[in-house]
């Protein structure tokens, strides 16, 4: 939603400025906010799943703050041990983001990667809460 109405307002700014800039937005608008969304939804659900099994808010933000800070270390460091790329590193949301960012068409192949650590994080998180619940 906030996505949106920022979207919105950049185009009421656009079209104030030169009003043939409104329609050519529209079009551009569309594929930002397809972009944001797609950037933005793997880790919503990375923080949904760390709040299935955390108390409070505040402690998210902690976890999710140490793990952007521990997990690309030991990323890097199995990757500096074995000598090779591996895919540990699909494990970050936000990896993906370098084969979206000059990206001029939409391309469904390129949004795969985020869908699928989307799954994998609410599923992860769907697990936690129907063992605590148990």
């Amino acid at each position: 939603m906030l996505i949106a109405v920022t979207l919105i307002a950049t185009l009421s700014i656009a079209a104030y400025r030169d009003a043939s800039l409104l329609f050519v937005g529209l079009g551009e608008a569309f594929y930002v906010y397809i972009n944001i969304l797609f950037v933005v939804l793997p880790f919503i659900a990375l923080m949904s799943f760390f709040n299935s099994f955390t108390r409070s808010s505040r402690l998210v933000v902690i976890v999710t703050l140490l793990f952007f800070s521990i997990v690309p270390l030991i990323i890097g460091f199995i990757e500096y041990k074995l000598g090779i790329n591996t895919y540990f590193s699909y494990i970050l949301p936000g990896g993906h983001l370098s084969d979206i960012i000059n990206q001029k068409d939409l391309l469904m192949s390129t949004y795969v990667i985020p869908v699928m650590q989307m799954c994998g994080y609410l599923l992860l998180g769907n697990i936690v809460m129907k063992r605590s619940s148990l």
